[in-house]
């Protein structure tokens, strides 16, 4: 398959507005629109297209940009809460972020107790193993500034809700089969080559974004072509823009609308959310015409006339998306899907990332095995603690050396700021290999400590054996005198902030 997934890691703080008025309060979304990257990729792509290779690439529905969900601390994707889950009033169905799954009910199939009232779970999302995903948005105030006075302008205060830097988000990208192999290749560079800018106030401090390849996942569905059915249960992973027979929006849709068999909606048995906005072309320097969507997370149940038998062809259709809009991520749907089918939802246990042995190998004790592995666990963690630590206090005695060679006073701020250290954290987490760790930190066009970036291009006077020499921040970092992994790099990146943040404090 030509599909494949997207790993963004924003590097800056990114701004994904719900509506894109310039008056009243903003909300910001909880994840990256597929249109913010379908945008990304036609603003370098657009220029070197031929009208029907653009056309085939950004609006003929057969690549489809996918939203940018959230990732859990382990990396495993999360999507929106099914509407149609509640929780008792007075009852917690969360407990360090995982899901009681006993604690909450699915009212598509039947409801709670007369005697108790249900709440239902909003504003977060879930991972098929149950954790629960809350992205934290930061609301920064500005103002505008008058050109003619140097100063606030009157009445031009303004905030942005913005999802904060070091957010991880995935993406699919769906592509048809009969797109050619060189335009996939051409989207595949332009999405990845470089960082992207995404989201509002990218001219600011705003919204660049660092992307990496990686497999495509889809999400399983449960039922095969030719099985019988009569009624179906759908998720919706992202907004769906459905249309009736004449063309016009339909926010309550009957099934044979998104090209399925005849029958109509259960409204009893689903649960609908729905919002209007109109996106921004910034081609055309306007808005596009309103658009009229059920909103991601909600649950549409339908029953077909008659006992029918979904084809490959419907299950495909499914898969590669329902209703209009589907080349900017609409129409994401979840058929049928298995948190879905119980009262309340079975989660299923992560498998390990340990294989076992070979049958014919010597295999110990589960409980001896645990032990070692934890024993040798903590020495691992102790011994990469102290040699961060240690690095710490060298590092300390960087900044000193580096305001004196300056000229500045104690505690100025010099070198890489407590954020930029957070990124180099970021990065380790996130690098699958010691190469992919090397990209992350020094490449000249991606790299979060190139040489050239501000603070990490910052100089110091460094005092090694017999050997004077002044040296780059960045280039300390690169060539340490032990080396260092991505756990080191973790301890590391917290140790400096820490002490970055009492300097501020002081």
């Amino acid at each position: 398959m030509n599909s494949f997934d997207l790993d963004i890691i924003l590097l800056e703080d990114a701004v994904f507005s719900e509506r894109t008025a310039t008056e009243g309060g903003h909300r910001g979304l909880s994840y990256i629109p597929g249109a913010t990257l379908l945008g990304a990729a036609a603003s370098r792509l657009y220029p070197s297209l031929t009208h029907q290779e653009a056309f085939d690439l950004f609006h003929s529905g057969r690549v489809r940009f996918g939203n940018g969900l959230p990732v859990d601390e382990d990396g495993e994707m999360a999507y929106p809460i099914p509407f149609c889950w509640h929780s008792l009033k007075g009852e917690t169905c969360v407990e360090d972020k995982i899901f009681q799954g006993e604690k909450i009910w699915n009212l598509s199939l039947e409801e709670p107790p007369k005697d108790k009232q249900p709440s239902q779970l909003r504003a977060c999302f879930v991972t098929a193993f149950g954790r629960e995903v809350k992205p934290e948005n930061n609301l920064r105030m500005k103002t505008s500034i008058d050109p003619d006075t140097a100063m606030a302008k009157e009445a031009a205060l303004f905030g942005y809700d913005a999802l904060p830097a070091g957010s991880r988000f995935r993406a699919s990208i769906g592509i048809d089969k009969d797109i050619p192999l060189e335009l996939i290749e051409s989207l595949h560079d332009a999405l990845t080559k470089h960082p992207l800018l995404l989201g509002r106030s990218r001219s600011a401090e705003y919204g660049r974004a660092t992307v990496v390849c990686r497999p495509f996942s889809a999400y399983g569905n449960t039922v095969e072509a030719g099985q019988a059915v009569q009624r179906v249960t759908l998720w919706l992973l992202s907004d769906l823009a459905a249309s009736d027979k004449n063309g016009q929006p339909c926010l309550y849709p009957n099934p044979q609308s998104l090209g399925l068999p005849e029958g109509q909606l259960l409204t009893d048995k689903s649960f609908i959310r729905t919002r209007r906005y109109s996106p921004w072309n910034a081609y055309r320097g306007g808005p596009d015409l309103e658009r009229q969507v059920i909103v991601q997370g909600s649950v549409l149940v339908f029953e077909f006339n008659k006992q029918v038998n979904l084809t490959q062809q419907h299950l495909q259709r499914m898969q590669s998306g329902l209703g209009l809009h589907r080349e900017a991520g609409l129409g994401q749907v979840w058929l049928e899907p298995t948190l879905l089918k119980t009262l309340h939802p079975q989660f299923p246990n992560k498998p390990s990332e340990h294989s076992p042995t070979t049958p014919h190998s010597l295999s110990k004790s589960p409980l001896i095995s645990w032990l070692e592995n934890n024993r040798n666990q903590q020495i691992n963690y102790q011994e990469e603690r102290q040699l961060a630590v240690k690095l710490a206090h060298e590092y300390r005695e960087l900044l000193v050396s580096a305001r004196k060679l300056k000229g500045l006073a104690d505690k100025t701020p010099i070198g890489p700021s407590a954020s930029q250290w957070g990124n180099v954290g970021e990065a380790a987490k996130s690098a699958s290999n010691d190469n992919d760790l090397d990209r992350r930190l020094f490449d000249n066009q991606v790299g979060c400590c190139k040489t050239k970036a501000p603070g990490w291009e910052d100089e110091f006077y460094l005092v090694s054996g017999d050997e004077n020499k002044i040296q780059k921040f960045a280039e300390w970092l690169k060539s340490p005198q032990q080396p260092l992994n991505c756990r080191i790099l973790q301890h590391l990146a917290r140790e400096i902030q820490a002490i970055l943040n009492k300097e501020k404090q002081q």
